[in-house]
């Protein structure tokens, strides 16, 4: 199983304190930018930070991550095309 953020729990936070991205990230003493990425789902924190959100937030880090799944394997004609590239792309 893959874990994954779930950034709208964190915006669900934000929003219920009426807090702005800018406001939240330096509360979670992150950029803003970054605070955005992660709401999201653009990217995921380290675990120090998935830690420090949880402790400054009050959300235990269980609701934050959660299973995801897996990438499918590509089939039909997708498959056939990225086949292809991949051996176009082997020297011979």
């Amino acid at each position: 199983m893959i874990l994954a953020f779930k950034g709208g729990v964190l915006k669900g936070w934000r929003l219920e304190k009426k807090l702005s991205q800018s406001d939240a990230a330096m509360l979670l003493s992150i950029t803003q930018a970054f605070y955005c990425h992660l709401e999201v789902g653009r990217k995921a924190p380290s675990l120090d930070t998935l830690e420090t959100i949880s402790i400054r937030t009050g959300i235990p880090i269980s609701e934050l991550v959660g299973g995801a799944n897996p990438p499918q394997p590509l089939t039909g004609k997708k498959a056939s095309r990225t086949r292809a590239q991949k051996g176009a792309s082997v020297g011979v």
